[in-house]
């Protein structure tokens, strides 16, 4: 086999035992810090809280709309540029829930959301600063997450 120009410094900088220790070590670094990372989420999991009628409120197929309930009040309190009707239609949303259904949300949003900011999904809502005043819904929903023991 015959050495091209290009091929003979990579092949000079491949033997090099300095280079071969520094790959191996980036490697076993960027391992540690996936493993790291993954469990320091998991130990990060916010409170959880039992159902009040023990899941029987659940409908079937509940965990796909609970997903997307999340996800928009995830971003509804997450976002810059949120209008506050906006906000208020998912606070109804929530409103109009079981007690079982906003259970399973909140709980949720512990095993989802709570390592970013380290606040439950009552704190999350609470906290939130922009919001139609006028409607009521958002303390609305405060106190009634409260009222279950959802803190």
């Amino acid at each position: 086999m015959t050495l091209t120009p290009v091929t003979q410094p990579v092949l000079q900088i491949a033997k090099n035992r300095t280079v071969q220790i520094v790959l191996v070590a980036v490697v076993v670094l960027g391992f540690v810090y996936i493993i790291g990372r993954s469990a320091g989420r998991s130990q990060n999991i916010g409170p959880t809280v039992d159902y009040p009628t023990r899941g029987n409120g659940l409908p079937s197929g509940w965990d796909k709309e609970a997903e997307t309930l999340l996800q928009d009040l995830y971003n509804v309190i997450s976002g810059w540029l949120v209008l506050s009707g906006t906000k208020d239609d998912v606070f109804q949303r929530y409103l109009d829930l079981s007690d079982d259904q906003l259970t399973y949300l909140y709980n949720l949003w512990s095993s989802r959301y709570f390592y970013k900011d380290q606040e439950t999904l009552t704190e999350a809502i609470d906290n939130e600063k922009w919001y139609d005043t006028l409607s009521g819904k958002k303390p609305k929903l405060v106190n009634r997450l409260i009222g279950l023991k959802l803190r």
